[in-house]
C-alpha cells in the first residue's frame, strides 16, 4: 500500500530523487539519514550497510525476452517476474522522477532509465515500467488503475497497470502485499477485478475510498499523447456497488468497442491587436446552438477578429 505523501509502514515523508543517477550526495545523504529515522536499529544499520566491502554482489536483472511463440497471459507472468525482480523500494528515497503531466514517449524514456537503473522501484514506476514492456502487445489494452484507501485516518494512494485481452482483465505492478499487485489474466469483468483488490485491502483494514481509472493507453513508444489518469473517478463511499458495477461495465463496454468519449483540447484563442482579450467560454457556458464538436475542433469563428484553432 503506497502513498504520495505517507509511507504507510514508517509514517514518514518520502524523498524523490530528482537529479537522476548516478544520485547526487545531498540526496544519497539525506536518504541514508532517513533509514536511519525509520529503522528500528537507527544509525547502527547504516554503519553496518555503509563502508562494507564484504556484501554480497547482487545479479542484475535482465527483462525479459518476449517470443511471438510465448501466449499473451505467459508474457505477462515473464514481465510480472522482472518487476519483482527489481524489487519494492523500501528505502523512503524514491531513485526515479516521474512527472505524470509529460508525454507517453518520455515516459518511456524514463521507462530505459529504470531498466538500465536496475533499482527497486515504487509501484508509479513499476507502472511505467509495465507500459514499456507490454508496448508489443498490440491486442492489449493497457489502463492505469488508481486506488485511494484509509487507514486509522491515514490517506494512501496506490497504482497498477490494468490489462484486458480476448475477454478477461489482469494487472501488473509491485506493492509491499502480495495480493495488491500482481492479478493473472482471469477476472471475466473489470468489476470482479476491482472486487479483489478491495477484499484484499479489507484485510488489511484499509477502506477503499476512490477508484480511478485512466483511458487506454497507446501502443507507440514515441507517441505525444499524455496519459488521461482520471478519465472515470468512482467513489467507492458515495455509490451503492450496484452502481460501482454499473460504472465499471460501462467502462468495459466502451473499452472493448473503443468508443470512450474523450474531452476535447484545450483551445487556443488568436486575437486581432485591436480587440481585448477573451478567456473563452467557462465549462458552464453552453456551446452556441447549431455548432457540433467537429466544428469547434477544427476552427469555428467566436466573433469579429477571434478565432479558435486546435
Amino acid at each position: 500500500m503506497e502513498s504520495d505523501k505517507n509511507s504507510s509502514l514508517a509514517g514518514s515523508s518520502v524523498h524523490v530523487n530528482r537529479g537522476g543517477l548516478p544520485m547526487d550526495e545531498t540526496t544519497w545523504e539525506k536518504m541514508w539519514e532517513h533509514v536511519a529515522k525509520v529503522h528500528p536499529d537507527g544509525y547502527a544499520v547504516v554503519e553496518q550497510i555503509r563502508g562494507n566491502t564484504g556484501l554480497i554482489q547482487t545479479t542484475i536483472p535482465q527483462p525479459p525476452v518476449l517470443s511471438q511463440s510465448m501466449t499473451v497471459p505467459v508474457k505477462l507472468q515473464a514481465i510480472q517476474a522482472y518487476l519483482e525482480k527489481l524489487q519494492y523500494n523500501h528505502t523512503g528515497t524514491q531513485f526515479f522522477e516521474i512527472k505524470k503531466g509529460r508525454p507517453l514517449s518520455r515516459m518511456m524514456e524514463k521507462a530505459k532509465e529504470i531498466v538500465k537503473g536496475a533499482l527497486p522501484i515504487k509501484c508509479l514506476e513499476a507502472v511505467i515500467v509495465g507500459l514499456y514492456l507490454t508496448c508489443g502487445l498490440s491486442s492489449a489494452e493497457r489502463f492505469v488503475i488508481g486506488f485511494k484507501t484509509r487507514c486509522e485516518g491515514h490517506c494512501h494512494k496506490h497504482v497498477v497497470l490494468g490489462v484486458y485481452h480476448s475477454g478477461l482483465f489482469g494487472c501488473l505492478g509491485l506493492s509491499r502485499r502480495a495480493d495488491l499487485m500482481y492479478k493473472p489474466l482471469a477476472y471475466h469483468s473489470l468489476y470482479e477485478l476491482v472486487s479483489e483488490f478491495r477484499n484484499s485491502y479489507e484485510q488489511y483494514f484499509h477502506e477503499v475510498l476512490r477508484v480511478k481509472l485512466s483511458l487506454p493507453v497507446v501502443h507507440d513508444l514515441s507517441s505525444g499523447e499524455k496519459i488521461h489518469w482520471g478519465h472515470l473517478k468512482v467513489d467507492i463511499q458515495k455509490l451503492l456497488d450496484a452502481d460501482v458495477k454499473h460504472l465499471l461495465d460501462r467502462y468495459s463496454r466502451e473499452m472493448k468497442t473503443k468508443s470512450f468519449h474523450v474531452p476535447l483540447p484545450p483551445l487556443r484563442c488568436e486575437a486581432s491587436p485591436t480587440d481585448e482579450d477573451f478567456s473563452g467560454p467557462s465549462d458552464s457556458q453552453q456551446v452556441p446552438q447549431g455548432a457540433s464538436s467537429a466544428s469547434i475542433r477544427h476552427g469555428v469563428q467566436l466573433k469579429s477578429g477571434y478565432k479558435v484553432q486546435v
